[in-house]
């Protein structure tokens, strides 16, 4: 029997420890990860219900009271299976849904309730209302954890919605209770490591960048050109990229292999190929100015495999220049991802 009110702090917490347990680092969080590894566990459409049991959608959802979904217990086998309506067209929407009966699963609702289906109707309203809401809060942290949106910083719902993939209504919701624990003094700090776990995964939405000219996307905290076509005006990462050929280069901007004659034993050839002599930095190669616009010194930051402008000051690359690489609207291909939808 549960009393009193939502015990959100329990839920929030279990939430991220999920993520710790299964080392989840990234946005979106695949629920199927977490999911498939519960022995006593299911996930099941409404459409696989209805046609195993002869029924339309619309029984499913009136035999469960709910057009979003359930988590069911049989008691006697003691497995669980947690039913979605599939036919619902918002994909983030039944991303929601199964965080949501999910919580039902982890928090063992059932138990508390002693109920094999939680529904409106057998259940009181005061203890369906509660572990409604501590499922909700379960989902949300699950989905969107707080830690991470606080580090990520400046966020509206848009961007919450496409970063977890939930849809427009659940990332307001999320924030609607994101800014409510702000105002109640919450600090989102680095609570069971969270912040820890994303950080790669911070560091690169709060730096990623993409060229609207040559639509390159990268990450670095510095840059103000597009090392590709040195375009200045860089703006968040864009849904298309352009890969563009190059070398793989280590932090100091050496290839494994000269360029020019495939040497491969550069460990100790410092900054030329012994066998043929050819430069192997690949750097900025242009100058710096002082304050009264003369040239002071050379820029020579080090540039990626695939750099033919410094990103710094978008002078021509070491390698452009020496002929290593091509100009970039000769050497692109359009990188594309097939939208999986992580469940």
């Amino acid at each position: 029997m549960i009393k009193g009110r939502p015990d959100y702090d329990h839920a929030e917490f279990v939430a991220l420890t999920l993520l710790q347990q299964f080392n989840i680092s990234e946005l979106p969080i695949s629920l199927e990860t977490i999911y498939k590894s519960f022995k006593n566990l299911r996930v099941k459409t409404y459409t696989w219900f209805a046609q195993k049991n002869d029924l339309e959608i619309r029984d499913v959802c009136a035999l469960y009271q709910s057009d979003s979904g359930v988590c069911l217990e049989m008691v006697k086998s003691k497995q669980y299976m947690i039913l979605y309506n599939d036919t619902v067209k918002s994909a983030g929407h039944i991303r929601f849904t199964i965080a949501h009966e999910l919580g039902h699963y982890i928090l063992k609702h059932h138990q508390k309730i002693d109920r094999e289906i939680i529904a409106r109707n057998p259940v009181a309203k005061h203890q369906y209302e509660l572990i409604e809401k501590e499922a909700n809060c379960f989902a949300r942290a699950l989905l969107a954890p707080p830690h991470v949106l606080n580090a990520l910083g400046q966020l509206d719902a848009h961007r919450v919605s496409e970063l977890c993939h939930l849809s427009y209504p659940a990332a307001e919701n999320v924030l609607k209770f994101f800014w409510t624990g702000l105002r109640m003094g919450r600090t989102y700090l680095n609570n069971g490591k969270i912040i820890d776990l994303f950080q790669h995964f911070i560091y690169k939405q709060k730096h990623s960048k993409s060229c609207p000219n040559c639509r390159y996307s990268f990450t670095h905290h510095e840059a103000k050109f597009c090392p590709i076509c040195s375009y200045s005006r860089l703006i968040r990462k864009g849904a298309t990229e352009m890969v563009y050929d190059g070398y793989d280069l280590d932090e100091n901007g050496r290839p494994q292999t000269c360029p020019v004659c495939s040497n491969e034993e550069l460990h100790d050839s410092g900054e030329h190929c012994k066998i043929c002599g050819t430069y192997l930095i690949n750097k900025c190669a242009g100058p710096t100015f002082d304050r009264f616009g003369n040239v002071d010194g050379e820029c020579g930051t080090i540039a990626d495999g695939n750099a033919r402008h410094c990103i710094i000051c978008g002078s021509e690359t070491t390698y452009l220049q020496r002929g290593h690489l091509n100009h970039w609207k000769g050497s692109s291909r359009v990188a594309t991802e097939d939208f999986k939808l992580p469940f």
